[in-house]
């Protein structure tokens, strides 16, 4: 089965996934020798917190959702929205599996990295009260 998408929200989708592509490549980038396909803690591992980490605490699985996202709009089909809808669901409870590692492993400087940020999504409060006022923070 297939939806009826006009052809320019399925040429959106095709700019979502290039830009799903380029955050994900951003996210790698920024993460550096503490990359890893699988969640996993390092020896020496420090919390990164700069680039898309400043904003939010799980870019890559942003990524991945607006992905997903993209496919359901680029295949117009039935079959894939769902596999797409149970991706996004298994994708939130691995960030949601993830924090509790980082809690364990990072404790209060993780605990407050999560005030400050949004977990898949900017929080938008936070990133104007820190961008206009706390300027000379470090987040």
């Amino acid at each position: 089965m297939h939806f009826p998408f006009p052809t320019w929200l399925r040429y959106g989708g095709a700019i979502a996934a290039a830009v799903s592509f380029l955050f994900l490549f951003l996210t790698m980038k920024t993460l550096g020798r503490y990359w890893s396909p699988l969640p996993r803690l390092m020896e020496g591992h420090k919390l990164v917190i700069t680039g898309p980490y400043r904003f939010i605490r799980h870019p890559m699985y942003t990524a991945m959702m607006l992905l997903f996202i993209a496919f359901i709009l680029i295949t117009a089909n039935a079959a894939v929205t769902v596999f797409s809808l149970i991706a996004t669901v298994l994708t939130v409870k691995w960030a949601l599996n993830e924090e509790k590692m980082l809690i364990g492993f990072f404790g209060d400087e993780y605990r407050a990295y999560m005030t400050r940020t949004g977990a898949f999504l900017p929080a938008p409060r936070k990133m104007v009260r820190h961008i206009f006022f706390n300027q000379h923070e470090k987040l």
